[in-house]
């Protein structure tokens, strides 16, 4: 229904963050879900694909970001701040370049 309505962005991104964070589809649910998207128009089905993948990249984005702000705070303590400050506006690929310079032992200043 949410690919149908031919929403703008930001109502779409409201919407959607509400079905995220409120509406989890345990396994039996997930099934149902996968088993009614099969009989989709192609096009609609699409559309929805499109949906469901970018929640699950906000998704590895927010969980990145919590992360490395844990590992960064537990390594660097407050020096960290800016840094982190920083990071919430770096893109995925960024966030990803920073988590393996950080395992590999990286100093803050090299962050």
């Amino acid at each position: 229904m949410l690919a149908t309505l031919g929403l703008d962005r930001k109502k779409f991104h409201l919407i959607s963050g509400f079905v995220d964070n409120y509406l989890h589809l345990d396994v039996e649910e997930m099934r149902i879900f996968n088993h009614c998207l099969e009989k989709l128009p192609q096009e609609e089905r699409r559309e929805i694909m499109q949906i469901t993948t970018s929640w699950k990249e906000e998704g590895r984005l927010e969980g990145l970001i919590e992360g490395l702000e844990t590992a960064l705070q537990l390594k660097f303590g407050d020096q960290a701040k800016p840094l982190i400050q920083r990071m919430r506006n770096y893109t995925l690929p960024a966030l990803e370049e920073l988590r393996t310079k950080l395992l590999a032992g990286a100093l803050l200043e090299q962050l």
